[in-house]
């Protein structure tokens, strides 16, 4: 669990200072378990969690620098053709819209 979170304390730290210079949108990436628990793994749901905190900490911390920190949870599995045939929605739909909020800034 320490190194998930760390890994994304790193990358979040790393890429908001070069946004709070340039200008930018960092988007953090969550999925349903960060509200609910997973019956198979608690270990999951109390790492997303953790992350959706992190968000809104960064996202507090980031407020009045011209630095947007959004969340986007996605509640839909998503497929490719090799694992999750009878999920909802598809990677490529998944990155169009997770690239949305970078394009309107």
């Amino acid at each position: 669990m320490d190194r998930y979170l760390i890994v994304h304390f790193k990358v979040a730290r790393t890429f908001l200072l070069f946004f709070q210079e340039n200008g930018g949108t960092f988007i953090f990436i969550n999925g349903l378990f960060v509200f609910e628990p997973w019956d198979d793994s608690g270990l999951v749901s109390i790492t997303t969690a953790a992350q959706h905190m992190l968000f809104k900490t960064i996202a507090k911390e980031s407020a009045g620098t011209g630095t947007r920190v959004v969340e986007i949870v996605n509640y839909a599995y998503i497929r490719n053709r090799q694992t999750q045939p009878s999920s909802s929605i598809s990677g490529d739909d998944a990155g169009k819209y997770v690239a949305r909020p970078i394009s309107k800034r």
